[in-house]
This record gives C-alpha cells, sequence and structure tokens, in this order.
C-alpha cells in the first residue's frame, strides 16, 4: 500500500486476508466500504483523531524501552464504543490504546480508567494484558486513557464466529476455553 505519512491514523479491521487477495489497495478500500467496514490504510473515524506527537512524547516518559520517534497510530474499525488503537513504536513492542470517546459523557459512562484498574487487579486470575499507562489527562489525546500491551491472536468479531462453521469442534473448544476463563 506504499508508506502512510508520519503520525497518520489509519484504520485496522479483520479483513487482512481480503487486502491480501486483492488485485490492488484501491480496489479493497472500495470493497469494504461497500461493505460498511473501514479498511486498513484508506480511513480513519471522524473526532477520533490523536495529537501523534504529543502521544509519543507522552509514551516516550513513561515506557522507557521503547523508541516512540516514528509512531505509527491505526485506528480498530470494528469493537465497543470506546475508540481503540494499535500503536507501533519505531523500536519495541506494539501496544493498544483505548480511550473514552469525545464529547460529553455520563458519569462513569465509557470509564477506560475503571477498565484499566480492573485488569490490574485480575493480573494473575485472568489473562490480562500488561498495562503500561493510565493517563488522566485529556491533553495528550483528548480524553483520558489506557495503554496496555499488544496480545496477538485471532479475533472473533462476531459473537456466532462465522469464520467457524466448518469447525464445529474448533468453536466447541473456543467456546469452552471462554467458559473456563470467566469461571476462574
Amino acid at each position: 500500500m506504499g508508506a502512510m505519512p508520519l503520525g497518520h491514523v489509519v484504520a485496522h479491521d479483520e479483513r487482512a486476508q481480503v487486502r491480501q487477495q486483492a488485485a490492488s489497495p484501491a480496489t479493497t478500500c472500495r470493497r469494504l466500504r461497500q461493505r460498511g467496514r473501514a479498511a486498513f490504510g484508506c480511513h480513519h473515524r471522524r473526532g477520533h483523531e490523536l495529537d501523534v506527537d504529543k502521544l509519543a512524547q507522552h509514551l516516550g516518559s513513561v515506557i522507557r524501552t521503547a523508541d516512540f520517534s516514528e509512531l505509527k497510530v491505526e485506528q480498530f474499525a470494528h469493537g465497543q464504543s470506546n475508540p481503540t488503537f494499535v500503536l507501533t513504536p519505531k523500536k519495541g513492542k506494539r501496544l493498544v490504546l483505548r480511550k473514552q470517546p469525545p464529547g460529553k459523557l455520563l458519569r462513569g459512562a465509557h470509564d477506560v480508567l475503571r477498565e484499566g484498574h480492573i485488569m490490574e487487579r485480575l493480573r494473575g486470575i485472568v489473562p490480562v494484558p500488561t498495562i503500561r499507562t493510565l493517563c488522566e489527562d485529556p491533553g495528550v489525546v483528548g480524553t483520558p486513557f489506557i495503554v496496555y500491551d499488544m496480545v496477538e491472536g485471532r479475533q472473533f468479531v462476531d459473537v456466532c464466529m462465522p469464520e467457524l462453521s466448518d469447525e464445529p469442534c474448533r468453536r466447541t473448544d473456543v467456546l469452552s476455553a471462554l467458559a473456563r476463563t470467566l469461571g476462574r
């Protein structure tokens, strides 16, 4: 797809295989837009832009093991109501940033800091990523946010898991593992 300008926010979605099989990046973006989904590298949600320089400066001050001088920020096109981004530093582990949506919110709604505190308390009980920072300062990305390690793995965007329709035993394995984890 070619290089993205530094600091450009792009959308990430679950259609990576479709993109790889497409004849051209423009064709892929067009196909995914027709399906109502944002495609990686050609769309980002209005109002969710981040000041990448401020974010990189903040992350560099709290995470000393990475180089954020050329931070790449990609927004997930799917998920729940809290905007979620993948952060790829020049050097170091990929991270995830979750922030509150912009605008006036009901008290307690979209509280990503509470989410981060709960994840910290669950460490050692159930699998959770390592929290790298909880930031209350809206001056960094516009709202409070949390950053944690990116955990690579398969994502099921649709709870019915149509990707496993040909593998009923695998679907059973996934749901059994989910039940065991929730039961801890």
